[in-house]
């Protein structure tokens, strides 16, 4: 979806504008965050992964309930 130069551990939890005008968010799979051996890391991962979906609250929708058009664009 995103293309072979994506990085998810980089770019994710910034909205991304596909080549048809489409938004589009990644975050790591949840299950990612159980897995991380050190209490501390899987808290950062946990608390990375929460700033994630609240950004996806926080986004503009359209009248179908989804994420709208680029503002910026």
């Amino acid at each position: 979806v995103f293309g072979g130069k994506f990085r998810l551990m980089e770019q994710r939890g910034i909205w991304q504008t596909l080549p048809d005008g489409t938004r589009a968010f990644a975050t790591v799979h949840p299950s990612w965050v159980l897995r991380q051996r050190e209490s501390s890391a899987r808290t950062e991962a946990y608390g990375n992964f929460v700033d994630d979906l609240r950004l996806l609250l926080d986004a503009p929708r359209s009248d179908h309930g989804v994420p709208g058009p680029d503002p910026a664009a």
